[in-house]
């Protein structure tokens, strides 16, 4: 359930941000590979299971924040 609501919040902000989902990229398979080995919170799995986050040089500075002032972090993966 938690996926779906998140998945939605994303479909709602392209309403006022159209470029906003795919700013955030596609989820990596591997993506937990690239973070410290440590339990994490079930939401933060739920959004990288989903998008990769916002690249840190990302040139349209309206589509950085996931909501006003949070950024949802770029997990690089290789």
């Amino acid at each position: 359930m938690l996926r779906e609501l998140f998945e939605e919040f994303i479909e709602l902000s392209r309403t006022l941000r159209p470029d906003y989902p795919e700013s955030l990229g596609l989820a990596k398979e591997k993506w937990q590979s690239s973070i410290p080995n440590f339990t994490l919170p079930t939401l933060i799995h739920v959004i990288y299971s989903v998008v990769q986050g916002t690249e840190r040089d990302i040139r349209d500075q309206k589509l950085m924040d996931f909501i006003p002032g949070f950024r949802l972090i770029h997990i690089f993966v290789t």
